[in-house]
């Protein structure tokens, strides 16, 4: 079982780390519970081993949110849950015959205080509404004689690439990589590619740009004049960029440092390093039988052999590592892989009899997890790419044709959230016939601050233009409006987001999406006094002042939270059978359980049996901790936003128990 809390990586405001005694706002890596200064983005981005890194460990504050971040929790609840403590009432308590010594009692004390840090977590919700972004812009042919690519925030009606003969490549594109041009957060650099040609693109926040579109080995086809025959996949890591040419049977690496490097000498060219391949059988290390989709990480350069039914792992001198054991390829078929940089596993997806699987492989090149996804494909959608957050180690993407799924890396059977190509359009209310035409389509980004029950259209989930709408508002020969997903990619950021690139055929998206959560808390970081903050010490005798001392900052810690509490989560299924967190409401009842007053878990010098007394107040502090739990359990309510789901005005309220 993988310990993804062994290490985590994420962004954090003022009020819970500092360093030197001044508040820290930046990357974190925790390594083990300890937290330190993050090794920049540009050790993740340019294949720089981060354990040269010179890291600064930070020093923690008395606060929840720096307890969850340095424990084994994750801020990983979904709408869906039902949350439990994870250390019951019989977990606590002494039997009749137990010895009280320091270290039961400690190891109790200790329980409750994980008992009140996991309830902290479960008071906050993974955001599923995707995008997050308001802001959002795309690179376009604004008309089908354009010679250069437009940046457009609004609706209008795009061509596809593949109308502009300007752009014709553009539109046959197959799939790419994204990297930051040195460390600046606003220049970027796309490589992409056709059947036959590899394509390079630099954009800033106010213009896009090709580069590079050619069907040769190198940009300096003067010596070279070697052609791509059919090329199946991409992959970057550092200054190396590899190509699977399908056609040859062959692995490229290329050096692209002077696209990503302030080097006038190799400015904006590619060269070949190595060339890697011919004919080969599964047993030929060497060899491939037409090689398709490539992932490297740091280390590995992963490549599926596709007529060989094998994925065969090099380092990235080529140099031939292991083959990946433990999935039978001829009977599932691959729809890709990925390389988690950050801690070196790859990620296989695999579908068979309409089963879709996710297979963990690490460092040994075995199988450690296997997961079924929770995903349903419509027609002919098909899996593009998977692809890791930067701005935390907890969240992946994987992309389909159609849709967009956020995913949790220590949960990933299960789906946070999802946009699709349908979604990038609404349809008016206002039609004024049947048909649906061009002009009744609207961009979703203009209107992510409309409430969904308050907005004068109804949210598309794949609407073709040839579609008609019914009277009552029925969709008739509905098919996936024709703008699927080439593919969706991050690049390393300093700031507190990802920067996300997504393609379609007529129009490469670029926006900074911010990995939120939701909450029921008033205040989301609270002071405690946590589990570094217990003083109990093995040479105090137990009495009725030790106990107190120590239940007091339990119970102390424990009303914090639950007074700070506003609501219960609130949400909706959508049209994918995904449930989407809402809001809070306010459907909630306060005057259950115990009153909020310490003096009900104190023990009293006048009661005698200490170990019936310590397990009277440690019931009343557990019954406090479930109640909080009971507080957060997802409901409907009076306030739930109501959903519509046609052209009329019913609405669909959902409710969990």
């Amino acid at each position: 079982m993988i310990q993804y809390s062994n290490y985590k990586r994420f962004f954090v405001e003022e009020g819970v780390f500092s360093l030197n005694d001044v508040d820290y706002t930046g990357y974190v890596e925790v390594l083990s519970g300890v937290p330190y200064v993050a090794s920049p983005e540009i050790y993740y981005d340019r294949c720089i081993d981060t354990s040269i890194f010179n890291r600064q460990p930070l020093e923690k504050k008395a606060t929840y949110k720096t307890d969850v971040y340095c424990s084994n929790l994750f801020y990983d609840r979904i709408i869906t849950d039902s949350s439990s403590l994870p250390f019951s009432l019989n977990d606590l308590l002494f039997d009749t015959n137990e010895l009280l010594n320091y270290t039961v009692l400690r190891d109790k004390i200790q329980k409750l205080n994980y008992n009140i840090l996991y309830a902290y977590s479960r008071c906050f919700v993974v955001e599923n509404k995707l995008p997050y972004s308001r802001s959002v812009k795309f690179a376009c042919a604004s008309s089908v004689t354009d010679t250069r690519l437009s940046i457009v925030s609004g609706f209008e009606n795009i061509p596809t690439f593949s109308s502009n003969i300007n752009f014709l490549n553009l539109g046959e594109v197959k799939g790419f990589v994204a990297a930051n041009y040195l460390q600046d957060d606003d220049t970027s650099v796309i490589f992409a590619y056709t059947d036959t040609n590899f394509i390079s693109l630099v954009c800033n926040n106010t213009s896009m740009n090709t580069i590079e579109v050619s069907p040769f080995y190198e940009t300096d086809n003067k010596q070279n004049k070697l052609k791509f025959a059919l090329i199946g996949g991409m992959t970057r890591v550092g200054n190396y960029l590899f190509i699977s040419d399908t056609g040859n049977n062959t692995i490229i690496k290329y050096d692209i440092g002077g696209y990503i490097n302030d080097s006038s000498v190799l400015s904006n060219k590619r060269t070949v390093i190595e060339v890697l391949g011919g004919k080969g059988a599964a047993n030929d290390k060497l060899g491939f039988n037409e090689p398709t989709i490539i992932t490297a990480s740091n280390n590995f350069l992963a490549v599926y052999d596709s007529k060989n039914y094998i994925v065969k792992v090099y380092d990235l001198d080529f140099n031939f590592i292991n083959r990946v054991g433990g999935i039978n390829l001829r009977r599932e078929q691959l729809l890709t892989i990925e390389y988690n940089k950050i801690n070196n596993l790859l990620y296989i997806i695999t579908k068979a009899s309409d089963i879709t699987k996710l297979y963990i492989i690490d460092d040994t090149f075995a199988v450690v997890e296997t997961y079924e996804l929770n995903i349903s494909f419509f027609g002919e959608e098909v899996v593009k790419n998977i692809e890791f957050s930067f701005n935390d180690s907890n969240y992946f993407y994987i992309c389909t044709t159609y849709n967009v799924y956020k995913c949790l890396v220590n949960r990933p059977q299960y789906i946070v959230g999802r946009y699709s190509s349908g979604s990038l359009f609404t349809i008016s209310r206002t039609l004024t016939s049947n048909s649906v035409t061009t002009s009744s389509l609207i961009d979703i980004w203009n209107f992510l601050d409309v409430p969904h029950g308050q907005a004068n259209f109804t949210w598309d989930e794949g609407l073709a233009l040839s579609d008609t709408i019914t009277s009552n508002g029925e969709i008739v020969n509905s098919t996936i409006f024709n703008d699927p997903f080439r593919g969706y990619r991050i690049a390393p950021q300093k700031s507190n987001h990802d920067k996300v690139f997504l393609f379609t055929s007529g129009k490469i998206y670029y926006f900074k999406e911010d990995n939120k959560l939701g909450t029921v808390l008033k205040l989301d970081n609270l002071e405690n006094f946590g589990g570094d903050n217990y003083t109990l010490n093995k040479d105090e005798y137990i009495q009725c002042s030790t106990l107190n001392k120590e239940l007091y900052k339990v119970a102390r810690d424990t009303l914090n939270i639950k007074n700070n509490v506003l609501g219960r989560f609130a949400g909706r299924y959508d049209a994918y059978n995904v449930f989407v967190y809402s809001q809070y409401n306010y459907n909630i009842n306060f005057t259950t359980g115990n009153a909020d007053t310490l003096e009900n878990f104190y023990i009293h010098e006048n009661e005698k049996n200490i170990l019936g007394v310590f397990n009277r107040a440690v019931t009343e502090l557990y019954n406090l901790q479930q109640e909080l739990i009971d507080l957060t359990k997802p409901d409907n309510g009076d306030s739930v936003v109501p959903v519509s789901t046609s052209f009329g005005d019913n609405y669909n309220v959902v409710i969990i128990e």
